[in-house]
């Protein structure tokens, strides 16, 4: 591995909490990574995993100094595959993911599919995502941030 690779693996490392990768492709200008990790912003003492879409820029090669060989496009945002109700129940647990499927309308759709944890209840479920959706909410969405290291998300 080179030195510049295992800065970046260093980064994303943390940048993220324990994950599990299940999948990754190219889309378009960025690559898409599908993991699930120990969530950060859960602040209830009590620690979930939940399922991560993330992107990277192709062409990001890292910024300036300090961020010399860094990824400085890295985005993540959670996956929502629930059943809806009052208080809905979550699939957190990302199994597997396909690569972008065509439809007719031309619209290119993502199958994922998710369990409970197996201290629960077993359970799966296939949830389904428009990759257009997913890019404009990189493109466009408010993100989270943390106002300070201790405070809470």
């Amino acid at each position: 591995m080179r030195s510049a690779q295992r800065k970046t693996v260093f980064i994303l490392l943390r940048l993220i909490d324990t994950p599990n990768f299940v999948a990754s492709f190219v889309y378009g200008n960025h690559v898409y990574f599908w993991y699930r990790e120990w969530a950060a912003e859960v602040s209830d003492g009590d620690r979930q995993i939940y399922a991560r879409v993330a992107r990277v820029c192709r062409s990001d090669r890292g910024g300036a100094r300090p961020a010399h060989e860094r990824w400085t496009s890295y985005v993540k945002a959670r996956l929502n595959c629930s059943v809806p109700a009052n208080t809905p129940f979550y699939f957190n647990e990302l199994q597997a993911v396909t690569e972008p499927v065509a439809a007719i309308d031309g619209s290119s759709y993502v199958y994922a599919v998710f369990s409970t944890p197996e201290s629960s209840v077993r359970m799966s479920a296939v949830c389904v995502y428009r990759m257009e959706t997913i890019k404009r909410i990189f493109d466009y969405g408010h993100f989270k941030i943390q106002k300070t290291a201790q405070s809470f998300w």
